[in-house]
């Protein structure tokens, strides 16, 4: 990681920092996993996961999750920042049910004890800005261009990181991978006919399957939560 920063908040000219260390495989993963599971829930999820009940109306509510609410104004802001040409695909109401998603797996990190601490978040943060060879003036200015701003900035970090470490301390722990899995893999994609030994290739390929397990554990979870939730969806 790189050094430590103000805690809880961003200095107004950032230092020199070292590049982010590489992601762990697991971590990595997540980049799939929330394209897929988060945004991809945009198309599939909505159909596969119907919310567990309807009302009417309540003001400023867009939906209940576990008696939490999420507010009509943040989905209105967050579909604010979808493209003009995106919107026949990603809608408002793809954006509620992602939003219902991602409440549900921050609630049940906080049943785990899972989070991203104030240090780990400010670091990232740090390392976005610096990237992008900005100050922190010069990065509010360009946030507020796309109706964001670095506390919505912050509050996604320590989201996804949050959602990461599901992943790395929940899910990763109980993944296992053998030999025997892997020469089967080895054998089913005909590797020897390419001139790859097994020796060769069997890291990449035990990597394959155990990003492959998390990726299908991950899902297992998300579908636990919904079947285990009381979600109420505001009508519009």
């Amino acid at each position: 990681m790189a050094q430590k920063t103000n805690r809880g908040k961003a200095p107004q000219h950032i230092p020199q920092l070292p590049k982010r260390k590489k992601l762990k495989p697991a971590v990595k993963l997540l980049a799939g996993i929330i394209l897929i599971v988060i945004l991809a829930a945009v198309v599939l999820l909505a159909r596969q996961h119907a919310p567990a009940a309807q009302v009417t109306h309540v003001k400023g509510v867009a939906a209940l999750v576990n008696n939490e609410p999420i507010l009509t104004s943040q989905i209105d802001k967050l579909y604010a920042r979808v493209p003009e040409s995106y919107r026949p695909v990603i809608t408002w109401s793809s954006i509620l049910n992602r939003s219902i998603e991602e409440r549900l797996l921050l609630q049940y990190a906080a049943q785990k004890g899972v989070t991203a601490s104030v240090e780990e978040v400010e670091t990232v943060m740090n390392n976005y800005i610096l990237n992008a060879n900005l100050t922190v003036s010069q990065a509010e200015a360009k946030l507020a261009q796309n109706n964001f701003t670095l506390a919505d900035l912050r509050y996604q970090f320590k989201r996804d990181m949050t959602i990461e470490n599901i992943v790395n301390k929940t899910l990763a722990p109980d993944i296992t991978v053998s030999d025997g899995e892997v020469q089967r893999y080895y054998d089913l994609a005909n590797l020897s006919q390419r001139n790859l030994t097994f020796n060769e290739v069997k890291t990449n390929l035990t990597l394959l399957i155990t990003n492959n397990k998390l990726q299908q554990s991950f899902n297992l979870l998300l579908a636990q939560l919904w079947a285990q939730a009381n979600v109420t969806v505001v009508a519009s």
